[in-house]
């Protein structure tokens, strides 16, 4: 089955189980503001965690990187990071959609924000689509506090 978007193909549906479990157990959903006037949003899915693994199977079948980070305490192991952003995470967050328990509602809201606001992405910006975009976050955050601070703005 091919994505919306792009020619790369799902993987088998135990593998696609399998990814929806990591990213309900690990993963976030974030809408971030960009630029300097910060009135533009990206989409990012992600999943962080401290075995590697799982994580390279979600950027061999969806793309992405996945980078390695160390904390500043002596003692604490590295941990992994994988996200996508935009359209990716969008295609993402749709192919996992139906698998999801935990992270269901973050990835509908997701979803739906891409929707909406990809369609509206050649028309001008209006006080109307930032309020829309914000919104969003919001309900993001509210499910996930966590989730708000991995959503900080860009400039």
């Amino acid at each position: 089955m091919k994505t919306l978007f792009s020619d790369t193909f799902l993987p088998e549906p135990t593998i696609l189980a399998y990814i929806a479990g990591l990213f309900d157990g690990e993963g976030t959903v974030v809408i971030r503001k960009l630029g300097k006037a910060l009135c533009s949003f990206q989409l990012v899915a992600g999943i962080a965690m401290g075995d590697d693994r799982g994580i390279r199977l979600c950027a061999k079948y969806f793309g992405g990187k996945v980078l390695r980070y160390t904390h500043k305490q002596e003692n604490a192991s590295p941990y992994y990071r994988w996200h996508l952003t935009g359209r990716a995470a969008y295609e993402f967050l749709q192919s996992i959609q139906s698998l999801l328990q935990v992270k269901g509602e973050a990835s509908r809201i997701g979803i739906d924000f891409f929707e909406q606001y990809w369609r509206a992405q050649r028309q001008a910006i209006t006080p109307q689509r930032i309020k829309a975009g914000e919104s969003a976050r919001q309900a993001l955050a509210l499910l996930h506090p966590m989730s708000a601070k991995l959503g900080r703005t860009y400039k």
